[in-house]
Parts: structure tokens; C-alpha cells; sequence
């Protein structure tokens, strides 16, 4: 059985669809889908009692508005399926995206699967693929090579594992709480199936992309995640060298985007944008004092170099991307 996670919080518009997209579109594939309300306030309550008379493998909770990554580990104790996959209650799964992901996964018998997600942008598709740096032109992946941890997308979106590989694992209550479960959970693994083919649609919201681009956001909740994923991490740290290593790629990477967010708000002064960011940076040197010579980001041939992002890291540390 595949336990299919969601989180929901005011979704009114979309639920249907996405939890239809679960129930209705996969086939014979025995599913449960458990739903945590993360403590909506519209109609979302009553559209779930209904579907719930519908559909009899659909478990809802319901919890005070405590944000998607305690609504991830509340399903989480529930699950009861032998493998788990996630959807957020905004989005929606393929016609058999689940036994797509889960066939292959299998005939590569992998721990874990990988596959496509298409970009909607008012409904329409505008750029589909692998959430990767790069393209993933092999069908399995060894997570210690090729930087695949680092390189990854750290969301849940069109991702598949094996229960076992989720086992003590959990999301933090704070932004960014993809990031400190996605590595983990892969690592576990080890062995990730590629399947380069759509399987998860993913509405791009302009108004909440904006918001965290060019408005304050808390950009400290970055270290809550990234200390969440160290904890996640431990048991791999300490027996392989290449975990600590990527988890301080990781680190560095990640603080660096929160940087790059700092430098885009509006509305911001420039000095007290620059003590946001002197204080991510410190932030950083305290848990990596050797940031500036990580592997990853200097390795001339790691290819997520987006232009702002080198010019920000030449105009602010030149000892970086020279």
C-alpha cells in the first residue's frame, strides 16, 4: 500500500482536484491518502466530511494551524503503507502517477524514486522535468556521487520512498521544512530510481513567489532547518565521511539563497540589508568557519551558477567564484 501525505490549510479551490488526483486516477493501486488540516478556516472542513462519505481511504486530522511540516509529521505516525509519497493540497497527481513512480522504483530496486514535475502558471504548463541542477540522464543514482544531494531539489514534490527510509525522520515547524527532511530521507536510501516523466503538477502562486522574494520573510528559519536536517543526518555522518560533506555544502548553499533573498526585498533599506545578511553569514561561520573553500561551491564545474547569484557571492565575499 503507497500512504499518500497532504497538508491542508484554507484550500478550498483546489482539494477536490488534488485529493481526486489520489483517489480516482491511479488505478487498482491500493492508496490511502491521509489529510491533516492544518486548521483551515474556510470551507475546507466540510468539502473534507463530504469527500470522506465518498471515499472510504481517505484519513483526515485535524490540529491548530502549526504550518505544513507538523501536518506532514502528524500523517506521518498515521501512515500504514509499505511505501510513502507527498502532495500538497494546491497541486495534483497525473492519471497512475503513483504506480508509475512505484513500478519503476522497484524494477531498480531502489529505495526510492525521483521523477518529473510540470509547472502550472495560471493552468498552464510552461516548463515540465526533474527537479535537478542538472539533467539526470541515468535512470538510477548513487547518492554519494555526482553531488546528487546537493544538486537535488530538497522538495517533497513527485518523490517516492520506501517507509523504512522515513523512520525517525521529521519536518520542523518553520520555513524552508523541505529542506530538512528531503537530503535526509534520500541518503537513506542510497539507491534513487530517475524517472524522467511528469507525474506531479505544481501550481506556481505568483503572489506567495513575490512575497518571499521582494518582502521580509524570516530568513533565520533557514538554521532551524538546516539544524533539523543535521539531526536527520547523524546516523549517515557518522559512519560516512561524504554525508558531513554534503551536509556543509548544504549549509552554505542554502544560507547563500537566503542571502540572495535579502538583497532582492523592497521596501528595505541597504544597511539593514547588509546587517541581515552580515548575520546570516555569521551565522553560517560559526556552524562552517571554512564556508568560503566549500567543494561544491567552488567547484568550477557544479553547474547552478545563476548570474545573481555569482555576482552577489563576487560583490560580498571575492574570495568566492572567482
Amino acid at each position: 500500500m503507497i500512504s499518500v501525505i497532504m497538508p491542508v490549510y484554507n484550500g478550498e479551490k483546489t482539494i477536490r482536484q488534488a485529493i481526486r488526483s489520489v483517489i480516482c486516477n491511479q488505478g487498482d493501486m491500493e492508496v490511502e491518502l491521509i489529510v491533516v488540516d492544518d486548521g483551515s478556516t474556510d470551507r475546507t472542513p466540510e468539502i473534507l466530511r463530504e469527500l470522506q462519505t465518498e471515499m472510504p481511504n481517505i484519513h483526515v486530522a485535524c490540529q491548530r494551524n502549526m504550518g505544513p511540516g507538523v501536518a506532514r509529521n502528524t500523517a506521518l505516525k498515521q501512515a500504514k503503507g509499505r511505501f510513502v509519497t507527498f502532495l500538497d493540497a494546491d497541486d495534483f497527481f497525473e492519471p497512475m502517477a503513483l504506480d508509475r513512480m512505484l513500478t519503476y522504483m522497484l524494477a531498480h530496486s531502489a529505495d526510492a524514486c525521483v521523477a518529473g514535475t510540470r509547472y502550472l502558471l495560471a493552468g498552464i504548463p510552461i516548463s515540465s522535468g526533474v527537479e535537478c541542477w542538472h539533467k539526470l540522464d541515468k535512470a538510477e543514482v548513487d547518492v554519494w556521487e555526482d553531488n546528487f544531494l546537493v544538486e537535488i531539489t530538497p522538495g517533497v514534490r513527485a518523490k517516492m520512498f520506501r517507509r523504512e527510509a522515513l523512520d525517525g525522520l521529521e519536518f520542523p515547524a518553520c520555513k524552508w521544512e523541505d529542506l530538512a527532511f528531503i537530503p535526509a530521507a534520500l541518503a537513506r536510501a542510497g539507491k534513487v530510481a530517475v524517472l524522467d516523466e511528469p507525474v506531479y503538477n505544481y501550481r506556481i502562486h505568483l503572489n506567495t513567489t513575490v512575497k518571499d522574494f521582494l518582502f521580509r520573510c524570516r530568513v533565520d528559519d533557514i538554521f532551524v532547518a538546516l539544524t533539523t536536517l543535521e539531526r536527520n543526518l547523524q546516523g549517515e555522518m557518522a559512519d560516512n565521511p561524504q554525508a558531513q560533506k554534503y551536509f556543509q555544502s548544504i549549509l552554505t548553499l542554502h544560507t547563500m539563497f537566503r542571502m540572495q533573498n535579502v538583497m532582492t526585498w523592497v521596501g528595505v533599506c541597504r544597511g539593514e540589508k547588509l546587517v541581515q545578511i552580515m548575520a546570516l553569514e555569521r551565522a553560517l561561520a560559526t556552524k562552517y568557519p571554512n564556508w568560503k573553500e566549500d567543494a561544491v561551491l567552488c567547484d568550477p564545474e557544479v553547474s547552478y551558477k545563476d548570474p545573481f547569484f555569482r555576482f552577489m557571492l563576487r560583490r560580498l565575499y571575492k574570495k568566492c567564484l572567482n
